[in-house]
């Protein structure tokens, strides 16, 4: 089999076995995000580098994390936001725990891939940070309280 034949083989297995369990993009994107290691900036999946092989299973994963990011960037506000309400309800804490912590610790910033354009990041950000804000108030958390703010990014 050619590597591309082996690359498409695996992407397939990724979404069939893995990413189509996860009922969100913003889901998808946040399980893809944590199989990054913090070190070497690779993906790391035992069970499928066991089945392709380590480097097979960081290209396809790091594919995936892209073609997921623009996906997911793609939505509408409206698409956006009932995506991650999705994500948001799939998860075992409360939406008010996790979006105080995300207020706090800004988590989400985790998700998009390592090499994602600047614009394009900017862009997930902001959005993800309005929605953050909008959602807040229904799960009494306040949003507003400069207290529960976190300070403002960086420029880079």
């Amino acid at each position: 089999m050619t590597d591309s034949g082996i690359l498409d083989q695996a992407a397939h297995d990724l979404w069939r076995r893995t990413l189509g369990q996860i009922p969100s993009r913003f889901g998808q994107l946040a399980y893809l995000a944590s199989l990054r290691s913090p070190g070497s900036r690779n993906y790391e999946h035992h069970g499928f580098a066991a089945r392709f092989s380590p480097q097979v299973a960081d290209e396809v994963i790091r594919q995936s994390h892209h073609q997921l990011m623009l996906d997911w960037m793609g939505m509408n506000l409206e698409q956006a936001a009932a995506d991650l309400e999705q994500y948001l309800d799939s998860l075992p804490r409360s939406r008010a725990v996790t979006l105080s912590t995300w207020l706090k610790l800004r988590d989400y910033e985790q998700f998009p891939p390592p090499d994602c354009p600047a614009p394009l990041l900017d862009h997930y950000l902001k959005q993800v940070r309005l929605l953050v804000e909008l959602f807040s108030p229904a799960a009494g958390v306040d949003a507003t309280d400069p207290d529960d703010l976190p300070p403002p990014p960086l420029a880079q």
